[in-house]
């Protein structure tokens, strides 16, 4: 949240580096089931420097998604430039 304050809780289920994270995800004021999340990155055949970036979010129950265009467009930034557009942090 902009405030500083937490919104959200999850639990990292699997996770295999450079090419896919999944978690549990539930808003903090959120009595259901968790949701599924998995970031998954694979090579193409074309071009080994291309990556194909898939985004997965199962278990939605009803819950509002209007916030995934801003989290799509800032996990493209974050493979293009390894940069958040959300912080000045760098990886």
């Amino acid at each position: 949240m902009s405030n500083g304050q937490l919104d959200g809780r999850g639990k990292i289920v699997d996770i295999e580096p450079f090419k896919l994270i999944t978690y549990h995800w539930n808003d903090v004021d959120d009595d259901l089931a968790p949701s599924l999340i998995t970031y998954k990155l694979e090579q193409t055949m074309a071009a080994k420097r291309l990556v194909k970036p898939t985004l997965t979010h199962e278990n939605l129950l009803g819950r509002n998604t209007n916030y995934w265009p801003i989290v799509i467009s800032d996990f493209k930034s974050f493979i293009e430039t390894g940069h958040s557009i959300f912080t000045n942090y760098y990886f």
